[in-house]
This record gives structure tokens, C-alpha cells and sequence, in this order.
């Protein structure tokens, strides 16, 4: 269902499979729901111009078993760190040997050593069953590294814990600012480089994931949002906030609850016109459109969490960053934390 203005809510043409065709001549409102037998959403859009938006739903997949784990083993001849599909093993004395636990598959694996001034990366390894892999000899198989510290601007504020890494053939290699050692070209070959910045509280999330070149020495964490607050009203959930950093793309509250049926979530989302046009400074789901089932709001007397999240979309072939600023609550005894990955981002409106 959609509305134009203050209008009423109106059913959308479908013209394709995955179209529809509203008109509108202000800010408009659309509303679109999910059930699935994993749960349902309910979100919300608000929008200011004539670009349409891409609505899709976000419920997880069902859930499957993770791949078995396998041992790969081998030695490393110098001090250092070994890294592979998301285990690790280091050690400052050598020569060493290490014992990773790796998913097991059809594809093959990279393994990424580093040491003091050197780095490797083989590639092509067999993880179907577990593996006893040649010795590591950073002096003769390795590439010389060159320090090349970087710079966060905008970085962590003393309440905040930064950490950061660089991903690099799938595997993420935690990154020091100050003594970072840049792949050489000869190891990187067609691969693609990003750098993620993590800075946290209990509370509140900055993240950057910018893509990597040998010419990058600089980064930047969104600001913050500011002034957040969260409300419940009845049943309804909303966020209130001061200021919502600039250049973002998009800014959106995240309500969502675990119950017997399944998970709930409710979303609300408006692009940065929306916000300009109408000066809000608070979200929540407070409409309900003809049709619109009152059991896919949320019980908010029993536990859910709720996020206020502004965002940048990254675009590589421009050497756009993505950047997420999230302010994160736990109410009533849920227990859960602001998470960074890609699948918190909202659905990419640019408006």
C-alpha cells in the first residue's frame, strides 16, 4: 500500500513480476509486509521524489548446518601470524607449529602468513579433509612488505574500542594504524582489497569498509548520531534523534523480537529528501494501511531490540566507502549487540 502526501492509502498497479506503479506528486509514504515460515516484517519507506524505491525483505533463510570443521596443520620458520577461512594462529618465537580449525568444503582455501616484514599467500588448498601443509619460510617464499601507517580521521573518542582489519582473499588480517604493512602487488594479484574500522561502545556502532589501493593511506568513521532516544507508545516503537550524520544515504529504525512463531521485525526507513523536506527528527511504524495485520507489530511488554541506523552506501568503481552509525538498546532482558555486517544495512534508498 501507498500514499501520497497525507492522502489515502492506496493499492500500487502491479506491472511486473517485481514492479509496481505509484503516482505521486509530494513525499509519499509506502508500506510492505513478509511472511514467511521463518517470521514476518513489516516496514515502512518514506520518500520525497520521483525515484522509486527498492523494497525487499530482510527475514533470514532457514537455517542450515554449518560445514564440518577440519585440522589443517603446518610450521612457520619465522615469528609471526598464519590466517585461514577464520581461524588464526601466531606466535612470537620460531620456529612454531600451528593447528587451525577450518571449514571444510569443495572450494578451495587461501592461507595468509605475515611476518615482521614479510607475507605470503598460498592459495588453492585442499580443505575436503584435513591437511598437513609444508613448512612456512617467509626468508625464501615471502614478499618484502613496506611499513605504511595509516590514518582514521574522525577516529575513536575515548569511550570508543576501535579495532580494525584488512580482508584479503576472504580472510580479515587485524590491522595496527601505526606499523600497517601494505600487501604487495606481487600477493595481491586480481584480488579484492577492503579495510573495515570498527569503533564501539555497548551502545553505539561507527564502521567503515573502504575499498583498498596502494595509494590509500586514509580512512574515516561516520560522525555519530546524536540526541538519540527510544520511545514506546502503546504498541508502537520509535527512535527520536538530534542530528543524523551528513552525506548518508538513508536513515532507519530496526525493532525486532524473537518469538514461538518465529522472528518479528518492524523496519521504518526515509531517504535523506524525506528528512529534508519534512524536518523530521523521529521514526516510528504509526500508520496502519487498510489490511494491514495488527500481529505483525511487535509485543514490546516482552523482549526486543531496536537500532536507529544512518548509512552510506559503498560504491567501488568509485572509491565510495559504505559507513553505518548506529545507536543499539536491548529492552526488556533481550540480549543482543550492534552488529556492522552488510546485512544490517537498509534496502540502498539514495534520494
Amino acid at each position: 500500500m501507498y500514499r501520497d502526501g497525507a492522502g489515502p492509502w492506496v493499492t500500487p498497479e502491479r506491472v511486473s513480476t517485481e514492479g509496481y506503479r505509484l503516482e505521486v506528486t509530494t513525499t509519499y509514504d509506502v508500506v510492505a509486509a513478509w511472511v514467511t515460515s521463518e517470521g514476518t516484517q513489516a516496514a515502512l519507506y518514506h520518500f520525497a521524489d520521483d525515484r522509486f524505491p527498492t523494497i525487499y525483505g530482510s527475514l533470514p533463510g532457514p537455517t542450515s548446518q554449518p560445514p564440518p570443521l577440519v585440522q589443517v596443520t603446518g610450521r612457520m620458520l619465522q615469528p609471526g601470524a598464519v590466517y585461514m577461512r577464520g581461524d588464526s594462529a601466531m606466535s612470537t618465537s620460531a620456529p612454531w607449529p600451528y593447528t587451525l580449525e577450518v571449514a571444510s568444503g569443495t572450494n578451495t582455501a587461501a592461507l595468509v602468513a605475515v611476518g615482521a616484514d614479510r607475507m605470503l599467500i598460498r592459495r588453492g588448498i585442499d580443505v575436503s579433509s584435513p591437511a598437513a601443509l609444508d613448512a612456512i619460510d617467509l626468508d625464501s617464499e615471502g614478499t618484502p612488505t613496506v611499513a605504511k601507517p595509516l590514518t582514521l580521521v574522525n577516529g575513536p573518542t575515548a569511550g570508543e574500542t576501535l579495532s580494525a582489519s584488512l580482508w584479503w582473499s576472504g580472510i580479515g588480517v587485524p590491522v595496527s594504524l601505526a606499523t600497517f604493512r601494505s600487501p604487495p602487488a606481487s600477493l595481491v594479484g586480481a584480488d579484492v582489497l577492503t579495510m573495515t574500522f570498527e569503533a564501539r561502545t555497548a551502545r553505539e556502532l561507527r564502521y567503515c569498509l573502504g575499498w583498498y589501493g596502494d595509494d590509500r593511506t586514509s580512512y574515516a568513521l561516520p560522525p555519530a548520531l546524536t540526541g538519540v532516544s527510544f520511545t514506546e507508545t502503546g504498541d508502537i516503537a520509535g527512535a527520536t534523534w538530534g542530528t543524523v550524520p551528513p552525506m548518508m544515504d538513508g536513515v532507519a529504525l530496526h525493532v525486532i523480537a524473537q518469538t514461538a512463531e518465529g522472528m518479528r521485525l518492524v523496519t521504518v526507513e526515509a531517504s535523506p529528501s524525506w528528512v529534508a523536506n519534512t524536518g523530521a527528527t523521529s521514526l516510528a511504524f504509526d500508520v496502519s494501511p487498510p489490511g494491514f495485520d495488527p500481529s505483525w507489530k511487535i509485543d514490546l511488554s516482552g523482549p526486543y531490540t531496536r537500532t536507529l541506523v544512518a548509512w552510506r552506501n559503498g560504491v567501488r568503481p568509485d572509491g565510495i566507502d559504505y559507513l553505518n552509525s548506529q545507536v543499539f538498546e536491548a529492552a526488556h532482558g533481550a540480549v543482543a549487540r550492534p552488529v556492522a555486517t552488510r546485512t544490517i544495512r537498509p534496502s540502498g534508498i539514495r534520494q
